[in-house]
């Protein structure tokens, strides 16, 4: 019987780093996010015979998603960073009973957040692409 690891995930042990300024003000789902725009690393192709080939999938971008609490300083920062069209490093690193950690070198902001005004306090989305993001878990 395969053993199971055991951990106690912390939230707040989770971070991002955007244009070398730690990210703040985070809200309280799903806050940190990445995804690739292509999931697969590989696929397999199979002929007409059943010859078959791996094809290696050279697209390695994607993007780190943030949410943030709306009153959030940070909001200002990338804001700033979505006017002047910044490219920029990005980071992020998720440590649990294993560390998960996605970066880019050259990322910038895709989309800005959508502006909601609510009774309860709302959350900014920022989305940032990345050219190439290397995930890793060890």
């Amino acid at each position: 019987m395969a053993k199971l690891n055991q951990g106690v995930y912390d939230p707040s042990k989770s971070s991002a780093d955007i244009a070398g300024r730690p990210a703040s003000g985070f809200g309280p789902e799903e806050a940190i996010r990445t995804e690739r725009f292509t999931e697969e690393d590989a696929r397999v192709v199979a002929g007409l015979h059943g010859d078959f080939a791996f094809e290696i999938n050279p697209d390695k971008s994607g993007s780190i998603i943030l949410t943030l609490m709306q009153n959030a300083d940070y909001n200002t920062f990338l804001d700033s960073l979505r006017a002047s069209k910044t490219v920029f490093p990005a980071s992020t690193k998720i440590t649990h009973n294993i560390t998960e950690r996605a970066s880019a070198t050259q990322a910038m902001i895709g989309t800005a957040p959508r502006i909601v005004v609510s009774q309860n306090q709302s959350f900014l989305e920022w989305t940032i692409i990345c050219g190439e993001l290397i995930e890793t878990r060890s």
